[in-house]
Formats: C-alpha cells, sequence, structure tokens
C-alpha cells in the first residue's frame, strides 16, 4: 500500500471513530491514535465493531479505572488490530497488568500500557513473572540515573527491553554512554532523550558511537526537509537512525506530514502530523529484511505504543491542568 493511500485511511478512519465516539467526550488525539493503529497496519476497520469492545472494555472496568475513560480506546485499537479475539486477549492483558500491581507498579494509565506491550512483546523465553522483574529491574535502573525524569510513563518501554536482554546492569551502562554521547551531539537532556537512548539501546550489531553518528544524521535529514524537529521526535528519529533511510525517506515523510497538515481534521496537530508521517512512511517504503533486524522491525508498533501512550498522557494532563486552572 502506498502512503497516500495509508493517509486517505487514516483520515476516513479517523471520521468513523470521531462519529461513533461524538457523545463520548474522547480526546482527539485518543482517536488519532487509535486510527493510526488501523491505517498503519492496513487491517480492516469495523466502526460498531470497535464501539462495541471499547464499551465491553469500560463496562467490565473498576469504577475509577483509565479504562473508564479514554484509555478504553486505546486499548480496544491494539486488541482489535492485532487478535482475532480481542475481548478475550483483553482479559489476558487484565492478568498480566494484576501482576504488575502486585509487583509494585503503580497503578493506572501506564500499567495498563506496560501490559498491552507485554502481552504482544514478549518472546516466551522467560515466565512471565521473569518478564516483569526485569521490567521493574531496568526501570529502577532508569530512576538510578535519571530520578527526575524517570516516570510510569517510562514502563512501556523498559517492558519492551526486558524482552532484549538478559542483564539490566549491563543494559544500563549501554543506554548511558548512548545517552551522553547523545547530548555531546547537541541532542537536549530530558526524558525524550532518555527514550532515544533506549530506543538505540535496541541495537547490539553497533558501537554506541556509530548510533549517534547516523541518529545526528537523521535529525539532520529531518530539518533539512523543512520539518521542526523537537524532543517528541527523538524516538521516531532513533528508529529513522536504525532502519538507515536515505534522503528520499525523508522526503516522503516531509510531504505526508504536509499532506496531513493541510487537511481540516489535522491542522493543527503538526507535531503529531509528522510522527504519523514518519510512522506510515516507515512501514510503506521500507523492507524488515534490509533495513532493520527483524525483531527490530515488529517491535515498531510496540515503541510507537509506549511513545504515544506517554503523549497521550501528556496531553490528556495538560488539558485537566488548563481545566482546573479555569476553574
Amino acid at each position: 500500500m502506498a502512503v497516500t493511500d495509508m493517509t486517505e485511511r487514516y483520515q476516513h478512519i479517523y471520521d468513523e471513530m470521531k462519529q461513533s465516539f461524538k457523545w463520548s467526550f474522547v480526546d482527539k488525539k485518543v482517536l488519532m491514535h487509535a486510527a493510526m493503529t488501523f491505517a498503519g497496519d492496513n487491517i480492516p476497520f469495523d466502526a460498531p465493531r470497535f464501539k462495541d469492545l471499547a464499551d465491553r472494555i469500560a463496562k467490565d472496568a473498576s469504577f475509577f479505572s483509565p479504562l473508564k475513560q479514554d484509555k478504553r480506546v486505546t486499548v480496544a485499537a491494539v486488541l482489535e488490530s492485532k487478535y482475532e479475539d480481542p475481548f478475550r486477549h483483553y482479559q489476558y492483558m487484565k492478568k498480566i497488568y494484576d501482576l504488575l500491581i502486585q509487583k509494585k507498579f503503580k497503578r493506572g494509565s501506564a500499567s495498563y500500557s506496560t501490559a498491552l506491550v507485554i502481552l504482544s512483546a514478549a518472546s516466551r523465553s522467560i515466565s512471565l513473572d521473569q518478564h516483569v522483574d526485569r521490567t521493574m529491574a531496568i526501570h529502577k535502573g532508569m530512576k538510578k540515573e535519571h530520578p527526575f525524569i524517570t516516570s510510569e510513563h517510562d514502563y512501556p518501554l523498559a517492558s519492551l527491553l526486558a524482552d532484549q536482554v538478559d542483564d539490566p546492569a549491563v543494559l544500563m551502562t549501554r543506554i548511558e554512554e548512548i545517552y551522553h554521547r547523545l547530548s555531546k551531539a547537541g541532542f537536549r537532556k530530558g526524558n525524550d532523550l532518555q527514550f532515544l537512548s533506549h530506543i538505540l539501546s535496541l541495537d547490539t550489531d553497533h558501537e554506541p558511537a556509530e548510533l549517534v553518528r547516523r541518529t545526528a544524521a537523521a535529525k539532520d535529514e529531518w530539518k533539512k526537509n523543512g520539518m521542526k524537529h523537537k524532543g517528541v521526535h527523538y524516538p521516531i528519529t532513533g528508529l529513522l537512525a536504525l532502519a538507515g533511510g536515505d534522503s528520499l525517506l525523508f522526503e516522503i515523510i516531509a510531504e505526508t506530514a504536509a499532506d496531513l497538515n493541510r487537511r481540516k481534521s489535522f491542522r493543527w496537530e503538526k507535531d503529531w502530523n509528522s510522527l504519523v508521517a514518519a510512522n506510515f512512511t516507515m512501514k510503506t517504503t521500507l523492507d524488515p529484511d534490509e533495513s532493520l533486524t527483524v525483531s527490530m522491525y515488529t517491535s515498531l508498533n510496540t515503541i510507537l505504543e509506549a511513545q504515544n501512550a506517554a503523549m497521550v498522557a501528556a496531553a490528556s494532563a495538560g488539558a485537566v491542568a488548563a481545566t482546573s486552572s479555569n476553574n
């Protein structure tokens, strides 16, 4: 499927979702994230079926659960797009969530995202219990190195890393080297840079210096094509660096982002549009056997889910703060 076709699907699915949830007051970014999930993977979309799944999840959830609110839409999108029996896998996800809580993870949206990541990304080469323990160990390592920028929103990526490494201590040493090299290369310190360094650490075939060189080059190509490069773009820049995309890839991303920026539904979401454009371009242009390792390519959705979950949570928090301020 061409990138332009995927963009049209994205618009169509978003419009259907907006209509389905028009009386539910779901955050716009949540619907865009859900629409991207279906469009990016070329998954058939059935609006009534999707709405029914989201409603079933909300009905099943406890009174104060985030699944009563916008999170039900995000969870429904991931489950509906990946599994033939999404509600049964929702039950599996809940069991993983309960185990996370038993292991002292914080209750809430981030732990539900983590449960989704573990559900879809776990290799089964280690037990579920081991995977959760390793996730907590990696998260504690993050917090030890960066106590002020590490939060529960880093759980999902920690769970992805837990499936890739045997020794969290060795991993954290590699992450820290990449983090400091990126900082010296002009990337701004903070949670976005931490996220980027974690993504790059998934590539164990190249030295940190080479990974940082590629990432700096990807950043330059991004800006060269007229797109603003902010912290929110760091994770996708890392994926593009790992993919080793040429200048044509960035031209397609810029053209796709410009297309989305012109559309009435998305014109005020330029940062998000460039992420969607990069996502679609990578999925339609890159050959996983040639550009990314197969394991890394299959991790693309998981990484984007982790980032998007954090972005949606931040957007929701900002909305709540604004409402409280106005009140």
